[in-house]
């Protein structure tokens, strides 16, 4: 019996963020990142992880969004400002901070 792991969304690659994408990559996670600096997702990248442009498009395709962000001004911006998380999220998904 074989289960699929579900795709992971991961926004805030920082120095707690990039080491627990490294892990989730090295799980064999499927796994899209965004970040303010575009490139620190380049090592993420590299290894396998997909890049999003906005922060919307972390849930375009992702079972799941993870946050690793600065405070809770930055949190707001992300995912209720212009292209966030709020408005690529799919209906019927539960966001809880």
């Amino acid at each position: 019996m074989s289960t699929e792991l579900p795709s992971l969304g991961f926004a805030g690659i920082g120095l707690m963020g990039l080491p627990m994408c490294r892990r989730l990559l090295a799980a064999g996670y499927p796994l899209t990142v965004w970040n303010r600096s575009p490139e620190k997702c380049a090592e993420l990248v590299a290894a396998g992880a997909q890049l999003a442009a906005d922060p919307a498009g972390l849930c375009r395709g992702s079972d799941m969004v993870l946050l690793c962000l600065a405070d809770t001004e930055v949190v707001r911006e992300v995912v209720f400002g212009e292209q966030g998380i709020a408005q690529g999220g799919r209906s019927g998904r539960l966001k809880a901070g």
